[in-house]
């Protein structure tokens, strides 16, 4: 599973094109890849009126690895609050 910390930042872009506007929402996160000493800034799609996510530590769930219709390999992120480590039961 791979750790995902998301802000409270979100950056909102809009325009219009062809006479139709259109709004992208995303919200930025830092990904802790195993192979990086410090995690990695990212930008998760919201989804047009949706709400962000509330900022704090969440799980990558292994959903989100698919296979599209074109055959190729995707990510299509789908998060799940982390769930806080159990303290350790202390030996008498």
């Amino acid at each position: 599973m791979f750790k995902v910390e998301m802000s409270d930042t979100v950056e909102e872009h809009s325009g219009e094109k062809d006479g139709k506007p259109w709004k992208i929402r995303k919200q930025i996160g830092y990904l802790q890849l195993p192979s990086a000493k410090y995690p990695v800034k990212f930008s998760y799609q919201l989804r047009r009126d949706g709400a962000a996510l509330k900022a704090g530590v969440y799980t990558l769930l292994p959903e989100s690895i698919v296979v599209d219709r074109y055959g190729s390999l995707a990510i299509f992120p789908k998060l799940a609050p982390a769930v806080a480590a159990a303290p350790a039961a202390r030996a008498s």
